[in-house]
């Protein structure tokens, strides 16, 4: 994937510094991921309190709830579930 963004790496850093993760900065700016990790981790060299301040900033996620994502994949899990098990029983009724 080449980078077809305007953002700068500067900006990424300033995202990171804000608290959104490599992840989601990626995906803001449509590049891979393994990009952002390694700008980051080439400017945290620079600037020891750059992870510092990323992880003040940072929201925390509470592990005890779903997230959307989760919940849909489970839907989809379900579905899948159903499907095949009306399948396999008219399989055996065959």
């Amino acid at each position: 994937m080449t980078e077809r963004s305007f953002a700068s790496r500067d900006e990424w850093e300033l995202m990171y510094r804000r608290g959104m993760s490599n992840g989601k900065i990626a995906e803001l700016c449509n590049v891979p991921v393994r990009t952002v990790n390694w700008t980051i981790s080439r400017r945290s060299l620079v600037d020891p309190g750059l992870k510092e301040e990323h992880k003040r900033n940072a929201t925390a996620v509470p592990m005890n709830t779903l997230t959307p994502g989760w919940q849909q994949r489970l839907r989809q899990f379900e579905f899948f579930l159903a499907e095949h098990r009306a399948a396999a029983k008219i399989k055996r009724r065959q």
